[in-house]
């Protein structure tokens, strides 16, 4: 019965104990002996005389042993304790932390030129985690001591007191020696945060050691990148320049240009790496390597535009140089093809257009006609509309265009509606018609009497006027047709485009002489008339 208290109240104060196994600590008892047998006699046999290869031999047999040794004597702790002492213990790092380290040791250069700045702090914050860390492996090794202590006299693990006592030996060793640990990094760290500067200071060092180190091979590497590129420029120039690439070879030209100008890029890119290598600016080197990485990732995604982009700019595209497009409702005439494309309209003010090439993946260019006009209109041009009202172009750009009604105010279009409306520009020259009717009491001599008096006089009243003997070019007065309550003759005035101004005026006129003929001839002009019909 007492010896079930004992048991009773050693579970209750001794941590861990209900957990011991007595038949487990015997076997890994057993196991420590055999092993420092093991030990004992590979010791003492090589003490002997033995070959260079039997020696290292047994050399090697003796730490195997007694690696095995130190995993039973800890796995012995562990069990007797009821503490888990390995783990606080660095573990081996996985696949995963392999494959990091060796992404750092590429990056090493960068890595360690970005962290230079933020370097105290970081030390700063390791050392409080190692501190903490300190901490817990210090009580972690006491409690482990004092489990042991509880246990020690216990008569269950007679047997395995010795290893018990060298246990509580080694672990009292490790403690003294964490405690020490502990306090260097506690003046440490004392230390580091009486000495602590402020980051714009450490950002000031950082500015002024990159001018004097990495900015000066970075200024290198840049020189070295233009001067090469742009000689290389200068040389593509003097080579296109030649002659063999008109004719049929035009078509290759600005393909084998834009391959020039990649191959000279690369040329120029490499020669600003090789600047780097030489300097040992292993820094800048791998930064750049980084960047190149990245943007050739980036064309990933972007590859089937990017190739689009390409055939427009090496003019193999739906779009050609020299041909004429579409843009926005208005014709244009595609200048260049670049990473932007120029469009060019002479009649437009303001008729020049960049416009990302990426915008005519969807659009076609057709070869232009030889007398094909790129706008009906230009600016002082007359037009004439549907209505018959004419107006004067003051202002065309490719957003709107200004028209001077004649008589009225300034209108203001869209320029693509505008050029979709089928305007007549009768600057170059029109024709004037007017229909003027008679009454049916002259229908049996209009035909050979009336309409040869009406052309002569009419002809000869409108030619006393200056403005139209001048710029007149042609005159005709002919029967035109029998009306509901007239015979109806026409004039025709063909007229230069001097006399678009005179438009209205012009009209004015016929109508005037004609019944200045009219009353001369004693011919009736009817009104017109409506027929009613009563059902």
């Amino acid at each position: 019965m007492k010896w079930l208290l004992f048991i009773f109240l050693l579970m209750v104060a001794v941590p861990g104990f209900a957990s011991v196994n007595v038949d487990a600590l015997l076997k890994t008892n057993r196991n420590v002996e055999w092993l420092d047998k093991e030990i004992e006699k590979i010791n003492l046999n090589l003490q002997g005389k033995h070959s260079f290869s039997t020696r290292r031999a047994l050399e090697k047999q003796m730490d195997e042993l007694k690696g095995r040794r130190k995993k039973v004597f800890l796995q012995f702790l562990e069990e007797s304790s009821g503490v888990d002492i390995e783990a606080l213990s660095e573990g081996k790092p996985d696949k995963k932390e392999k494959l990091l380290d060796e992404v750092q040791d590429i990056l090493l250069p960068l890595l360690e030129s970005i962290k230079r700045l933020s370097a105290k702090p970081r030390q700063l914050e390791k050392i409080k985690n190692d501190i903490s860390k300190l901490h817990e492996l210090i009580n972690n090794r006491k409690k482990a001591k004092e489990s042991l202590l509880n246990i020690q006299h216990d008569e269950q693990f007679i047997s395995t007191l010795p290893l018990i006592n060298q246990g509580i030996d080694e672990l009292e060793n490790e403690i003294i020696k964490l405690e020490i640990e502990l306090d260097g990094k506690t003046r440490l760290i004392k230390k580091e945060e009486a000495g602590k500067t402020s980051f714009i200071t450490r950002l000031r060092a950082f500015i002024s050691d990159f001018v004097k180190t990495k900015g000066k091979n970075l200024f290198f590497s840049l020189t070295t990148l233009v001067l090469l590129y742009w000689v290389l420029l200068v040389s593509r120039n003097q080579v296109f320049k030649f002659q063999i690439f008109t004719g049929k070879l035009e078509f290759i030209r600005k393909t084998l240009m834009t391959l020039y100008s990649s191959i000279s890029l690369t040329i120029a890119f490499m020669g600003a790496i090789l600047v780097l290598y030489v300097l040992n600016d292993w820094l800048l080197l791998t930064l750049i390597v980084v960047i190149l990485i990245g943007v050739l990732w980036s064309l990933k995604q972007y590859l089937p535009r990017y190739i689009g982009e390409a055939r427009l700019i090496l003019n193999i595209g739906p779009v050609k140089e020299g041909e004429l497009i579409i843009w926005e409702g208005v014709p244009y005439l595609v200048k260049s093809l670049g990473f932007s494309a120029t469009l060019c309209n002479p009649l437009l003010s303001g008729g020049m257009l960049r416009i990302p090439v990426q915008e005519f993946f969807s659009k076609q260019s057709r070869k232009i006609s030889g007398n094909e006009a790129l706008f009906p209109t230009q600016k002082d041009d007359w037009i004439r509309f549907d209505d018959g009202s004419i107006g004067q172009v003051k202002e065309q750009t490719p957003e709107v265009v200004s028209v001077l009604k004649m008589g009225g105010g300034i209108k203001t279009y869209n320029t693509k509606d505008f050029f979709g409306m089928g305007l007549e520009n009768i600057t170059k020259g029109f024709v004037i018609s007017e229909v003027l009717g008679l009454d049916y009491s002259i229908q049996a001599e209009v035909l050979n009497q009336v309409v040869p008096v009406f052309f002569k006089k009419m002809k000869e009243y409108l030619y006393q006027e200056s403005y139209i003997r001048d710029f007149a070019l042609n005159f005709n007065c002919e029967f035109h047709s029998a009306g509901g309550s007239s015979l109806n003759l026409v004039v025709f005035l063909e007229c230069g485009g001097e006399l678009c101004k005179y438009y209205y005026k012009i009209k004015r006129d016929i109508q005037r002489n004609f019944v200045r003929i009219a009353n001369e001839e004693n011919l009736t002009i009817p009104f017109e008339q409506m027929t009613i019909h009563q059902g």
